[in-house]
């Protein structure tokens, strides 16, 4: 028998865990917020690590060329929303496996106003419901006059 020390000089390097390549896609995509990053980390579970991966090099390469508009045209997409638009456009999850919802599309900003602006707005609207309505005519109640 020969006494062979088991100790490798160099370790097999491992792939990253889904949460590592959640959070290097979402820093390589400059989302910092926990939302997204959340999100991120759902579509690499439902996925997978390497359709992740090849849907953020996709996005990336998008970016360099010129990016992506949004759907009203009003402005390039982030490439974030580029990387989110690509998730939900071709990426196919894993067998028992869901993308997560894409959410409703914000209230553009000048619909949003502050919340003590919304109240008063709203206050505003029912009186002048109230003071629109015409009185209705009520009957005049008159003594019956008995007759005898």
């Amino acid at each position: 028998m020969t006494n062979q020390s088991e100790t490798p000089t160099s370790q097999a390097t491992r792939e990253p865990s889904q949460y590592q390549t959640a959070m290097m896609i979402a820093d390589q995509l400059g989302e910092t917020q926990p939302a997204p990053r959340y999100a991120i980390l759902r579509i690499v579970n439902a996925l997978g690590r390497t359709q992740a991966r090849q849907l953020l090099d996709h996005a990336l390469e998008i970016e360099e060329q010129g990016g992506m508009m949004l759907s009203d045209g009003s402005r390039r997409r982030t490439p974030g929303g580029i990387f989110f638009d690509l998730v939900h456009s071709i990426g196919k999850p894993k067998p028992d496996r869901r993308l997560p919802l894409r959410k409703k599309p914000r209230k553009p900003v000048e619909e949003a106003k502050k919340p003590g602006e919304q109240k008063a707005k709203a206050k505003n609207a029912q009186v002048s419901k109230k003071a629109s309505k015409k009185p209705v005519p009520r009957p005049v109640a008159t003594k019956k006059q008995s007759r005898r």
